[in-house]
């Protein structure tokens, strides 16, 4: 029985990852986004409506979280915008209620499991990046590490980090012409869905912001090439 394109696409993702845990590097890993990003739309689009009206649709749960992050909201939407899922966030914390969040992708449940495997890879490495640049940062400026500069400096990094980094796939979209927006069905399925602006408290004219920026951007994702044949 053979696997579908997508299930063989998620397994490489997975491969990666594991690759990525084994050796807490981010270079083997780098070329997920693009490769998973490209094949998937490459053999999706070739599939008929029918076939995808026919598909099954899921939430699938990233995160559970007693605290709102605006930081892993925006990922998680730069992941969704470019993988053919939907980011919906569940949940509340007021009273009476279930106290937590859910952070969810929605969409047919290969592409779902597909950008989860991604959105956690992405993680991994921009842990892997901050923690690189801040050893970087007071080593280079010999000043004492405390928690409020830290906290600043991090901050700036991911968002810069992230803000790059959705930049590039937009620019790989717009160059490869692929089509990664959710099917109608799929936002048809799902229903109306609200959305609020989140503002992040960054300084934009940071270094360690520019910083972010550039190494998420300059992020080298088609270095290597992995077949699913």
């Amino acid at each position: 029985m053979k696997y579908s394109v997508n299930q063989k696409i998620i397994n490489k993702v997975k491969d990666l990852l594991d690759i990525a845990k084994d050796s807490n590097q981010d270079e083997e890993t780098q070329t997920a986004f693009l490769l998973a990003q490209k094949l998937m739309v490459k053999y999706g689009i070739k599939k008929s409506s029918i076939q995808d009206q026919q598909r099954a649709v899921e939430y699938g749960v990233l995160e559970r979280c007693i605290k709102f992050s605006v930081l892993k909201k925006f990922l998680a939407n730069v992941i969704a915008e470019n993988f053919k899922v939907i980011f919906v966030r569940t949940g509340s914390l007021r009273a009476g209620s279930c106290g937590y969040f859910n952070y969810n992708f929605y969409g047919y449940s290969s592409d779902v499991e597909l950008a989860k495997n991604i959105y956690f890879l992405a993680v991994k490495i921009i842990q892997y990046r901050t923690k690189k640049y801040l050893n970087n940062y007071y080593l280079k400026t010999g000043a004492s590490r405390n928690r409020k500069l830290t906290a600043f400096l991090k901050r700036n990094y991911i968002y810069g980090f992230i803000t790059g980094l959705e930049t590039r796939l937009n620019d790989q979209t717009k160059k490869y012409d692929l089509m990664v927006k959710p099917d109608d069905e799929v936002i048809k399925r799902l229903g109306p869905t609200r959305s609020m602006a989140d503002k992040v408290g960054c300084n934009y004219k940071s270094k360690s912001f520019k910083k972010g920026f550039t190494d998420g951007y300059n992020t080298d994702l088609s270095q290597k090439s992995v077949s699913v044949g």
